[in-house]
């Protein structure tokens, strides 16, 4: 008998072991796309983790579990591209890992066979795949999350707080989404002790890890509200356009909303009481997600929220228990194992990575002249060029435009989309001898003199102030949510 228990065992080993790898290793072939990071935020992680490496500190304060992660890869591989991508494929494998738990709990008549559906469904799930190698830091988070909402049902309080300040420390929305989903717990159940335990974690967070959470983060927010909820993945897929979207994105937007569905069931069914109470947190994150009053744009919270959604979907398969049957559960393994197989392709950096090949050409030109102005200290650049071209340059660059008070007369900028003719229709000849071309309308010149090319173009020539007040010429200031991090 001991024997069969032992090859049992390593047999319960040997399944999630090998969604794990084909989890990382799905992840990095999914990232081997191109030789650059992946995502509009890669490359600011990896400023920052080169400046911890460099100066001892953060670029800017910001405290998440994301960026010892990425150190550790740093430290292996030698390497911050590379070790973006390791550390991308490695929380997509814990992705996969944790949905396997959450099969396995939440069906505990078939729970191997339900683990490996719910696994495969993660593996197979675009819209995870796209959260990772676009928002590290935030799917991060939700990977966290899962792991605590796996712990809720059987009351680990000593894995689901740590569980829940961990998610707390890595994402914001997340750490919410976590706080939501303990309170409808804690409130059913009247376990106030734990209760007061979470708020207390939660203020000790606050309170002693100032890039965890400010009143000034609420900026974010400014004009994103509206006043009538809009429904999340038509949003998404207009934002992208019908077009351009995998068609294994819209499998997974359609299964979502039926898991979401099927959840209103379960909560119904007054005889499945655990089940009810996971389906109300699914119900209650699916109102907040699904329809958001909120603006929806590539900077905006609603992305991020419906990407969420998405990503949470998998692990409440189970809960819908008329589903969990042996032979639909092989079915869909099936599925999801052969979905697998294409939907790698919904990811394509050349539509959702920036130009990063065009942004090395960009920064590469700029050297040939940012030597003959010894004393900048400061480059304006539009999002994803700024940081990129810091952490390629060396150089500081920041996606904003400077503070009044600040002394431009160190800081140049990089411009775009503005052609030669138009700054010489409103500069003069010893002006326009800074100004030096880095191919694709893209050019380097003075701050100074960009401010005095900007308050001379008449308001009239509607084309010209397009593309001069856009985010590829920043001319917004940094909000309080980034200055009050510089200052902490």
């Amino acid at each position: 008998m001991q024997p069969i228990r032992i090859r049992k065992r390593l047999f319960l080993l040997f399944i999630p072991s090998v969604l794990f790898i084909l989890g990382g290793i799905r992840m990095w072939l999914i990232l081997g796309q191109t030789p650059y990071a992946n995502g509009w935020d890669a490359y600011f992680y990896l400023v920052q983790v080169e400046s911890l490496i460099t100066e001892g500190r953060m670029h800017s304060s910001d405290y998440s579990l994301v960026y010892p992660l990425l150190l550790l890869f740093r430290w292996v591989s030698g390497n911050g591209v590379l070790a973006y991508k390791l550390c991308a494929s490695f929380i997509y494998a814990c992705y996969a890992l944790v949905l396997y738990f959450a099969g396995k709990q939440w069906c505990p008549r078939y729970a191997l066979l339900a683990g490996i559906c719910i696994a495969l469904f993660g593996l197979f799930n675009p819209v995870a795949v796209f959260m990772d190698a676009q928002f590290l830091k935030n799917f991060t988070g939700m990977v966290l999350l899962i792991a605590m909402l796996v712990a809720v049902p059987r009351n680990r309080w000593f894995i689901i707080l740590p569980l829940f300040l961990a998610t707390l420390i890595t994402h914001r929305i997340c750490g919410v989404l976590a706080g939501i989903a303990l309170l409808i717990q804690l409130a059913q159940k009247r376990y106030w002790i734990y209760l007061l335990i979470t708020t207390g974690l939660s203020l000790i967070a606050v309170c002693f890890l100032p890039g965890v959470l400010h009143l000034a983060d609420l900026n974010r927010f400014n004009h994103e509200f509206r006043l009538i909820p809009g429904f999340a993945p038509w949003s998404l897929i207009l934002f992208y356009g019908f077009e351009h979207l995998h068609w294994s994105w819209y499998i997974m937007l359609a299964a979502g909303i039926i898991v979401w569905i099927l959840c209103f069931a379960v909560f119904f069914d007054q005889e499945m009481r655990e089940s009810r109470r996971m389906a109300l947190i699914f119900l209650l994150m699916g109102v907040v997600l699904l329809f958001p009053f909120l603006m929806f744009n590539a900077d905006g919270p609603a992305l991020r929220l419906t990407l969420s959604f998405f990503v949470l979907a998998p692990i409440f398969l189970p809960l819908a228990r008329a589903l969990m049957r042996q032979k639909l559960l092989v079915l869909l393994s099936v599925i999801f194992l052969a979905g697998s197989a294409f939907s790698w392709q919904a990811y394509r950096p050349a539509l959702f990575d920036p130009p990063y090949k065009l942004y090395q050409a960009v920064s590469e030109n700029s050297m040939r002249y940012l030597p003959v102005y010894k004393n900048t200290t400061l480059v304006i650049a539009h999002k994803g060029l700024a940081e990129f071209f810091t952490y390629t340059q060396q150089i500081d660059a920041m996606p904003w435009q400077p503070e009044p008070g600040m002394d431009t007369g160190t800081m140049m900028r990089i411009s775009s989309k503005v052609e030669y003719p138009q700054f010489a229709m409103h500069l003069d000849s010893s002006a326009m001898d800074s100004i030096h071309p880095l191919g694709v309308s893209y050019f380097l010149l003075p701050e100074r003199i960009w401010q005095t090319f900007r308050s001379r173009i008449d308001p009239k020539d509607s084309l010209l102030m397009q593309a001069v007040y856009s985010w590829q010429n920043p001319y917004r200031v940094r909000p309080d949510y980034i200055t009050r991090k510089r200052k902490s």
